[in-house]
């Protein structure tokens, strides 16, 4: 064999009473090859969501632990710590009226022989007017956010939306 791997992967989802869920997932894998190059790959994830029967507010999150570790004889040593952020929320106050707000962020520490790290973060919103059954109005608004290099990317729009079938 040139290379030898191995890895376990888990996961489960949980629902608590009518309106709570969570979710674990535990990836993990590791390989030596013949050259001597190893590596490692390792992520965690955890999920939290709030869906009510009565489905006004809906919150949904999940969180993100990722570890990668790779030597290679020819080109050394790379290592990289991540976590990651994602929250959805969903507010129907009155039933031809929805506004979803979403945040995320990814904070990254990587070394390459150097260390570099990284926080970057997402911000959005996006409302939406239902005219009739079949035709919706609505507008969006999103911003990236780089910290280290101070950039801020974004975009705003409008929209008008149809359906042609219910419950696609």
């Amino acid at each position: 064999d040139l290379e030898d791997r191995w890895g376990v992967s888990a996961g489960a989802y949980r629902e608590q009473g009518e309106r709570w869920g969570v979710s674990f997932r535990l990836n993990y894998m590791d390989s030596e090859a013949i050259t001597g190059a190893t590596s490692t790959d390792a992520s965690l994830s955890m999920g939290l969501v709030y869906r009510p029967t009565d489905p006004q507010f809906i919150w949904l999150d999940r969180v993100d632990l990722v570890y990668d570790d790779a030597f290679d004889p020819l080109s050394g040593m790379a290592r990289t710590y991540k976590l990651i952020n994602n929250l959805n929320l969903n507010h129907r106050p009155v039933a031809r009226w929805q506004t979803s707000y979403q945040y995320a962020f990814k904070w990254v520490r990587a070394d390459f022989g150097d260390e570099y790290t990284a926080f970057t973060d997402l911000f959005g919103i996006d409302a939406r007017y239902d005219l009739t059954p079949e035709w919706d109005v609505g507008g969006q608004l999103y911003g990236l956010h780089s910290w280290e290099s101070g950039t801020l990317d974004y975009a705003l729009g409008v929209g008008i939306g149809h359906s042609f079938a219910k419950n696609v």
